[in-house]
């Protein structure tokens, strides 16, 4: 994502913060999305970002697209348009805090368990970032 015009990202970052959502999965996954009709729009993005773009049903009478990042892939997005956002900045500096502390946490293993997301300290951290993230949604509107 080094080679991606400053315009591009400049552009990106405007339509996220319009469009744009971020939240924590209840398993702890980091999701990103952009829903939009403007296929070409979410194309081109996808052009220089990555990403997936799928239909969206919506009970409207155009067409509607996700364009969604998921887990590292999501915070690469952020971190390479975080210096434009402005409406979900909040949101993305949330996010960035949270993953590290994720992974910080996922390196501790706990003997009789299977996995990280048996962890009681990661199922508190997932919780308590999805309630910080869903309060700075409703500050956002």
């Amino acid at each position: 994502m080094s080679d991606i015009p400053e315009s591009m990202k400049a552009y990106a970052a405007g339509f996220f913060d319009g469009e744009g959502c971020i939240s924590i999965s209840k398993n702890g996954a980091v999701d990103v999305r952009i829903a939009n009709t403007a296929f070409n729009v979410l194309s081109k993005i996808q052009e220089y970002f990555g990403g997936t773009i799928t239909n969206r049903s919506q009970k409207v009478n155009k067409r509607q697209y996700a364009h969604s990042f998921y887990g590292e892939n999501a915070i690469n997005f952020l971190t390479v348009i975080k210096p434009y956002l402005i409406e979900k900045l909040p949101q993305a500096e949330t996010v960035f805090e949270y993953f590290y502390l994720r992974n910080q946490i996922e390196t501790i293993k706990i003997p009789g368990t299977r996995g990280s997301h048996a962890n009681p300290e990661r199922e508190v951290l997932v919780e308590t970032f999805r309630e910080i993230l869903s309060e700075q949604k409703r500050e956002e509107h």
